[in-house]
């Protein structure tokens, strides 16, 4: 069976169209139908409905489109592996940050292991943590950083600190006077914050600790921390953030106050597919674990119980 004939499926399989498939993949729409059937020969099943004018996948196309993204990921995976090593590469590192990862340790944790490692291929992008997640699940990438409990089916994951969180409130705002609130001062109060399917971990976290009563007023979503602060700068309502990103982008008409009392925190951690086999990962992690990285100056460290590695428990992430 030929990795070829599998991409030509996908694209059918994508349009269910011969027409427009074979214009994407740029081969006459005659050829095309001819390698359907020939990996239809091969696979002893029959993969499309041809009937009328429509071209529907029966069950086993559709069991083989569910198959196929893991198949090319494979593919691409043992295609980098096998430039690294003609490269003179002992292997690669596909990371994925949280947005605010540039303002917090793991980014110079990576550069370090990089420093020690340079003959492994690091890739690296950012995301959400919720996003993060999914790309790990999708073998996009080998680990992933991410703020809150990790609570995913096949993921482990290793703590390496907590960031306290900050509260941002409009400048001239009841609260913006003295250097510090309680959480409950926050209670009534219209919130922004950020769609919670971005990492509901993270988001459940602080609401657990700023609003344990009752959930927060949120009168306002933003995607990101800059369009938050704005928000919060131009008076929609009060917000929590992590503290190093709320100070570094604090906009004029906003003011930062922290908590008092028992601060609250938000967790980091380093996650990877249980039973990933990758030598590489495998370093990475005792690497991490080694280093055991405090997140921030003045942050709540790991202890000895936080940094080591649980499977992680089912439910949302």
């Amino acid at each position: 069976m030929e990795l070829r004939r599998l991409q030509y499926f996908a694209v059918l399989a994508k349009h269910l169209h011969f027409g427009r498939a074979a214009a994407e993949i740029g081969i006459a729409q005659p050829g095309l139908s001819q390698q359907i059937k020939v990996l239809e020969r091969e696979l002893d099943a029959r993969l499309f409905d041809r009937g009328g004018r429509a071209v529907r996948l029966t069950p086993a196309g559709e069991a083989l489109a569910r198959e196929v993204p893991a198949l090319f990921n494979l593919c691409d995976a043992v295609r980098s592996s096998v430039r690294a090593a003609a490269q003179g590469r002992l292997g690669a590192l596909r990371v994925a940050y949280t947005r605010s990862g540039a303002d917090l340790n793991p980014g110079e944790l990576v550069r370090r292991f990089r420093g020690l490692n340079p003959r492994v291929d690091v890739e690296a992008m950012t995301g959400w943590t919720t996003w993060n997640l999914d790309l790990l699940r999708d073998h996009s990438v080998d680990v992933a950083f991410v703020r809150g409990p990790v609570r995913e089916e096949g993921v482990r994951s290793l703590r390496l600190g907590a960031e306290e969180l900050v509260a941002v409130v409009p400048q001239g705002h009841r609260l913006s006077e003295g250097d510090s609130l309680r959480a409950d001062d926050l209670a009534d109060e219209p919130v922004v914050l950020w769609p919670r399917h971005q990492g509901t971990a993270f988001y459940d976290e602080i609401v657990r600790q700023v609003w344990p009563h009752r959930a927060p007023r949120v009168m306002q979503e933003e995607p990101e921390s800059e369009q938050i602060l704005a928000a919060v700068a131009g008076g929609a309502g009060v917000s929590v953030l992590g503290r190093r990103r709320a100070v570094k982008l604090c906009p004029p008409g906003a003011v930062v106050r922290d908590f008092t009392g028992s601060r609250p925190t938000v967790s980091v951690s380093v996650a990877w597919r249980e039973g990933d086999g990758s030598p590489t990962v495998r370093d990475f992690v005792a690497f991490c674990r080694q280093a055991a990285v405090e997140v921030r100056p003045g942050a709540r460290a790991a202890g000895p119980a936080d940094r080591s590695a649980e499977p992680a428990q089912g439910g949302p992430g």
